[in-house]
């Protein structure tokens, strides 16, 4: 099996959003803060605009990345990223329901209903590293 990560935003109180899933706006805020732009797979969706420190922090992250594993909360939240996952590496979703009717994702999104551990043993099939969260998800505008 590959290499797994996790990475998340949380604030200093140990929250990831306030009363009613918000406040994302000011948690991610690091994102769009600095001067240096780092473009990920879908750079006219997401581009961060960070400090050079994190840049190179985005830039290694993006050329270890093989998938993300994230679960249907997420996956709902950002209503899936509207079929395309702005890092453009495969996307295993945890959830015990199917995938929305109709749903024609770009990127390949795998629904994984059997845990978390099968979705991991389904990313080692993917070259690099999984990440679950992940890091170009939750700046996304939320719906």
């Amino acid at each position: 099996m590959g290499k797994v990560f996790t990475q998340a935003s949380v604030s200093l109180d140990g929250y990831i959003s306030g009363p009613g899933q918000s406040g994302f706006d000011k948690l991610f805020a690091w994102c769009t803060a600095g001067t240096v732009a780092t473009p990920t797979a879908d750079p006219d969706r997401l581009t961060y605009r960070t400090s050079e420190a994190t840049a190179r922090y985005l830039r290694g992250l993006e050329e270890m990345l093989g998938a993300c594993v994230v679960g249907r909360n997420l996956f709902d939240l950002t209503a899936g990223w509207d079929g395309r996952h702005p890092s453009g590496v495969p996307v295993f979703v945890v959830s015990h329901r199917p995938p929305p009717s109709g749903w024609a994702a770009t990127t390949p999104f795998t629904f994984v209903s059997d845990g978390v551990e099968n979705a991991i043993a389904r990313h080692a099939r993917w070259p690099g590293i999984a990440m679950s969260a992940s890091v170009p998800a939750a700046p996304w505008p939320t719906r």
